[in-house]
């Protein structure tokens, strides 16, 4: 017998089919007609690839491979699971045809509704392949309890057929309490750098067939991508929704702000039902500035080098406290900086002065305009240079250079040396820290 809670799942399971496939289809009509030019130029040239392929089958010769994964718990009766296929080395389009056991019903894949089809009143279906390595599908379990069987088959572009291996068969326990959904969000366990782009882990359960994460970012946090396809993806602003379907977990990627402090997000689950569930976990997490990294490093060949002014670009490649400048020297020379000031569009923002040959003389000490001792680049920004140096500095012979450990770039606009001789291409070697 039929208990309510499992006769309403499959009303639950005929709408959210219906829902589904309605949404998908109706995001392909919109984009067929703009990418029909496209697919023709890719018709053709899978055509001369098809030809080039089969002129050298004889080279390439490794056995097409399908492996299925099952989750590694067992599923409680009328409840949502998801089944990964991997795939490889069917050649340029495949087959794989999968059997649910009795009493499974089949609801979605990533493939989308127009690559998959039903065998008749079987309980096969086939996901056509182009290229694919991998996809999902989600099924219902039955209402009885069980071990049960699944089995499949990869059909390479040859027609040679392969057995789906790996997992084959999944326990169906009896069905559990009607539970509350949950969700969990975990950060980071360390501390950020300003800008540095890092991963956000979502894990939802018992929101239905059908939910929806809204996750809300602190102030000045990106949002770049995720794990989830990305039409299930709604950005506004600071605000991110993701769509589920019957995924247990996903992952999202957002960008650190340029400046440091401890930032807190927020977020919601909203069920099947449409009720709505606050997000747990991990909520703050702090940014921090990274330490001076902008290091042109000492040069092949330094030389020739004399003292002079050199004036340029300094483009960071991620947000650096810069509180010092060291000078690389010629061998056996006093080469220093007697003098240095940055400009941000055309405003002085830092400066520092040399105290002479007395201590650390490679380095002077660099304070903002405010006296501050230290000053903060900005990831991306450009700030201009203008460098005085004393005997013999280390040069970089270029226009522009790319510092060490991708820490960003430094040109040359102009040198005049200390006999009033112009250059473009002379870059004192320093390193900012």
């Amino acid at each position: 017998m039929e208990n309510g809670s499992i006769r309403s799942r499959k009303r639950q399971i005929t709408i959210a089919q219906d829902s589904l496939h309605r949404g998908i289809e109706e995001r392909k009509v919109t984009t067929m007609s703009k990418i029909r030019p496209i697919l023709a130029i890719i018709g053709i040239a899978l055509l001369l690839f098809t030809a080039v392929l089969t002129m050298t089958s004889g080279i390439a010769n490794a056995k097409p491979t399908a492996t299925r994964t099952l989750p590694a718990e067992s599923v409680s009766a009328g409840e949502p699971f998801i089944v990964r296929i991997e795939v490889s080395d069917y050649g340029i389009f495949g087959q794989v045809a999968e059997t649910l056991p009795e009493g499974f019903i089949y609801l979605a894949s990533t493939l989308g509704p127009r690559t998959v089809v039903q065998c008749g009143p079987t309980n096969t279906f086939k996901f056509q392949l182009l290229g694919e390595t991998s996809f999902t599908y989600t099924v219902i379990a039955p209402d009885s309890e069980g071990t049960y069987t699944f089995s499949g088959i990869l059909k390479d572009m040859n027609k040679n057929e392969y057995e789906v291996v790996g997992d084959m068969e999944i326990e169906i326990e009896e069905a559990e309490e009607e539970r509350e959904p949950s969700v969990t969000r975990t950060l980071p366990e360390e501390s950020v750098l300003a800008g540095e782009s890092f991963t956000i882990e979502i894990e939802a359960s018992h929101y239905g067939i059908h939910g929806h994460v809204v996750e809300t970012l602190p102030e000045g946090f990106v949002y770049e991508d995720s794990t989830l396809n990305p039409e299930s993806v709604a950005v506004e602003d600071n605000t991110v929704e993701f769509e589920l379907w019957c995924e247990p977990s996903f992952t999202y990627t957002v960008t650190a702000p340029d400046t440091e402090g401890t930032h807190t997000f927020s977020g919601i689950l909203i069920d099947e039902d449409k009720n709505e569930y606050e997000i747990g976990g991990d909520i703050e997490i702090a940014v921090k500035l990274a330490p001076g990294q902008f290091d042109t490093g000492s040069p092949a060949n330094p030389y020739p080098s004399i003292f002079g002014t050199h004036t340029g670009i300094i483009i960071p490649s991620h947000t650096i406290t810069v509180q010092k400048l060291y000078t690389y020297p010629c061998s056996g020379t006093g080469g220093h900086t007697e003098s240095i000031e940055l400009y941000e569009n055309g405003t002085l923002i830092a400066n520092g002065s040399w105290n002479g040959y007395e201590g650390d003389w490679h380095t002077i000490t660099i304070h903002d305009v405010t006296d501050t001792p230290y000053v903060l680049l900005l990831k991306d920004h450009e700030y201009s240079y203008t460098i005085c140096t004393g005997s013999y500095p280390q040069i970089i012979h270029a226009k522009e250079f790319n510092v060490t450990g991708g820490g960003g770039k430094i040109t040359c606009s102009e040198f005049i040396d200390a006999n009033g001789r112009r250059y473009v291409d002379w870059i004192p070697a320093i390193r900012l820290e």
